[in-house]
């Protein structure tokens, strides 16, 4: 990108931050919460509303009761509401400086932070998203984030990633910062936070022009609780799993907060192992067959510090730091067998020992500025982020064939670094909500890998194996975004992102070069209805899914002599359309239909020559899904509570490739989650949950069906501050990943088991007075590094 176009770019952003401060009259509205005997009612919300969904104004009550907001003239609905419970509405003309008096509510809803008689949904629909209140589900108690989002509407999650169903796989945020890691890091690393930090899920199939056009599906946004003012308090947490192993996960949260100064520390450790057998057999059109068979044992070990920071410099200014790190040691040691075979005759047979190690410390930093620019809540935001993880891989094998044996090391010395820096404006006009910034990244990635062979008592460079590839890619971004409510019923909120990206790499081997620069527009459409109990939202979104690292890097990546894993630095990204339309009723039945289309999907191109198999990412397929998801959340009786979720999609590929032989069909899942309350003295509840996906269809893999049956309890005592849960998981073993991948010269079956049947136990203390805390620090780059 020229410096030209940015600086364009510059001045259009800083000519919109300039016309909205020059907008809007303003004026004070405050007021005192009381309670029925006039005592004061202190840390609950008081909202403006333009049309009773978009916030226009926002004050917490404090020690007092007391509130005051500051917004522009106008007809609003006044609001007093805590933990999404509504305790107070009222229409309400604001034309002058007023003060509202004494506010009374009733304080059976409130009772020292809990919402008694007031009931927050399962699930609620915004215009451009899907919320899962993690708060009201009683199965995401005492448990880990990963196995959380496993039981959030829309999405599947398990040891190899995170996904929409229907739509693909997904990138994950927390309080709005993307995770930049692979799939198996990402598993890896959500199963060491604890689920009783996590307030809400945002499935966010349509993302506004704001956040980053990676992803192909869209974002899921983790969104942790937040503290009350003026206190201390905090969480110690242990859990014990048992599968066919043993694992452990302690957590400590510790929060302090005053009027300026606010601040968490959280710390974490975990120790997880589990047994794996994966086998893969691949049965040639010429009757020869290729069976693959691995036992292993997973070891994730992992030590992890989060530091949250954030001083309000005076009444409109608020300066912070966020600071992660996580120390994380994989290993494992597996035996493989490979079997060649003419019909049922054995050609010849590979056995493969191997140990694995891969270290890793992560560093995430973040730095903010939030201003608030003049009364009406005009906001500018600045923020600089970094991202290092310096992980060293280590792969010895031992194989052994009926002629030699083979020992061979295979070394991988990676850095990724990654650095971004940008600035948003937003303005709450009265004619329109506007959002605008910009955004620069650099991802700077390097990589060293080695193939030696033990000869004479030692290892020896093999100088055809081994690869230096460096990646670096600049990523500039701009982006405007409009929502207006047009009336009582109806919001229309629409924007547009332009990403320009200039990427160049180069590889020792054969000093090869390459270099690649793109601009593209990715539009946002998003129109919502709503009624008192009905909701429709229609949106449309483009986005783009941009090839990691590892898929570029030209280096073989061997399993053992004869199988490897190679990258592809032609790879470019591909491009997704993305059309929905989404009913809700009451906040306890949803109703989405979805179109999808990917333009220049990944795919795997496996080829097997001469008993050597190789696996390559290609460009290779243009997808459409078109489907339906529905669910269901109520209190049938009293003490039972249900809630059902299904999705249905057909999915058809089609592809260039002469390898690949795309297919088209039908794939279909649904959940069904019941909690029984056993008794309300000590919040003494029950579940029962089943999960069944179907046999399906999609690109040119068909999979085979599989069930997850879980049954637990959660009990508190001590006015809430002890929890206990207790769970079985996956109790008829039925979470057994089994299908085939079909090519045109033979198709490829495989059969893995990952160790899901568990039993969960878990103890959380809470002390003081509040709940974790989390700042939304926006680093949306990090997880491409790898």
């Amino acid at each position: 990108m020229s410096s030209r176009l940015f600086l364009f770019l510059l001045f259009i952003f800083v000519f919109i931050v300039d016309i909205g401060a020059c907008l809007a009259q303003n004026f004070t509205l405050k007021g005192r919460v009381v309670g029925n005997s006039q005592n004061n009612i202190k840390y609950v919300n008081a909202l403006l509303l333009r049309s009773d969904s978009v916030i226009a104004g926002k004050a917490v009550t404090d020690s007092l009761g007391r509130f005051s907001i500051i917004v522009e003239k106008g007809n609003y609905v006044f609001v007093v509401e805590q933990f999404g419970v509504r305790l107070l509405k009222k229409d309400i003309f604001l034309n002058q400086d007023t003060d509202m008096g004494e506010i009374k509510i009733n304080e059976t809803v409130v009772l020292e932070g809990v919402a008694i008689n007031g009931r927050r949904k399962l699930i609620e629909r915004k215009v451009d998203r899907l919320v899962f209140n993690v708060e009201k589900s009683v199965y995401s108690s005492g448990t880990n984030v990963l196995d959380v989002l496993a039981n959030t509407p829309l999405v599947s999650a398990n040891d190899q990633g995170v996904s929409v169903i229907g739509k693909g796989s997904v990138k994950v945020m927390i309080n709005d910062r993307i995770l930049q890691m692979s799939n198996q890091e990402l598993a890896s690393y959500l199963r060491t936070l604890p689920s009783n930090d996590i307030s809400k899920i945002e499935v966010i199939t349509s993302p506004p022009a704001k956040y980053d056009a990676e992803g192909n599906s869209g974002l899921i946004n983790i969104v942790t609780k937040k503290v009350l003012k003026d206190l201390f308090s905090g969480n110690l947490s242990t859990t014990f799993v048992k599968n066919s192993k043993e694992s452990y996960q302690n957590n400590l949260g510790l929060n302090y907060n005053t009027t300026n100064f606010q601040s968490s520390l959280g710390l974490r450790h975990s120790d997880r192992n589990m047994g794996v057998y994966e086998n893969q057999d691949v049965l040639f059109n010429t009757g020869k067959a290729l069976n693959n068979h691995t036992d292993r044992v997973d070891n994730n070990k992992n030590l992890g510090v989060n530091i949250d920071m954030a001083f309000k410099t005076s009444k409109r200014n608020t300066i912070g730091l966020v600071y992660d790190y996580s120390n994380t040691r994989n290993t494992y040691e597996s035996t493989n067998k490979v079997s060649y075979l003419t019909g049922s005759v054995l050609d010849s047979l590979l056995t493969t020992s191997s140990s694995y190690k891969n270290p890793s410390d992560i560093h995430v930093l973040s730095v903010y500025d939030d201003l608030v620019l003049d009364s009406i809540g005009s906001r500018l935001s600045f923020a600089l982020n970094y991202f290092n993880n310096k992980p060293e891989t280590n792969l010895e094998f031992v194989t052994n064939n009926t002629v030699n044996t083979l020992r061979v090391l295979n070394t991988s010395g990676l850095w990724y670094k990654v650095l971004s820096g940008q600035i948003d404006y937003a303005l709450p006009a009265k004619w329109v909500n506007l959002e605008s910034g910009l955004k620069f990244t650099r991802f700077d990635n390097n990589s060293d890998i080695k193939y030696l062979e033990f000869r004479d008592n030692q290892y020896e460079l093999n100088n055809d194996g081994n690869n230096q590839f460096q990646l670096i890619e600049d990523n500039y971004a701009a982006y405007l975004s409009l929502n207006k409510n047009l009336n009582d019923y109806w919001t229309v909120k629409g924007g547009l992102r332009y990403e320009y990206t200039d990427l160049k790499s180069s590889a020792s081997s054969g000093n090869t070069n390459y270099t690649t620069n793109y601009g593209k527009l990715f539009p946002t459409l998003n129109l919502m209805y709503k009624t008192n109990s009905n909701t429709y939202t229609l949106n449309y979104n483009k986005r783009i899914n941009r090839p990691r690292l590892r898929q570029l890097n030209p280096f073989k990546w061997y399993s053992n002599p004869y199988i490897y894993i190679v990258g592809n630095p032609l790879l470019q990204p591909s491009i997704s359309h993305n059309l929905e339309f989404n009913y809700l009723y009451d906040g306890m039945f949803t109703a989405s239909v979805f179109g999808t289309q990917q333009e220049n999907a990944f795919g795997s191109i496996i080829k097997i020559e001469e008993g050597i198999k190789e696996t390559k990412m290609e460009n290779i397929y243009t997808i459409r899904n078109l489907g339906l998801n529905m669910s269901f959340e109520r209190d049938i009786l009293s003490k039972w509570n249900l809630s059902v979720t299904t999705v249905g999609f057909y999915s058809k590929a089609a592809s260039s490739y002469r390898e690949v032989a795309p297919l088209e069909g039908w794939s279909a899942n649904y959940s069904i989650n019941n909690t029984f309350t056993i008794s309300k003295q000590n919040s003494w509840l029950f579940f029962l949950n089943f999960r069944h996906i179907l046999s399906g269809t999609e690109s040119n893999v068909e999979s085979r069906p599989l069930t997850n049956l879980t049954l637990g309890t959660r009990f508190n005592l001590f006015q809430d501050k002890l929890t206990f849960n207790l769970r079985g998981s996956d109790l008829l073993k039925g979470d057994i990943s089994k299908g085939h991948l079909i090519y045109n010269d033979f198709v490829q079956y495989y059969n893995n088991y990952y160790d899901n049947r568990s039993f969960t136990a878990s103890i959380s203390y809470n002390f003081g007075a509040g709940k974790s805390s989390g700042r939304n620090m926006k680093f949306n780059d990090q997880y491409r590094a790898n």
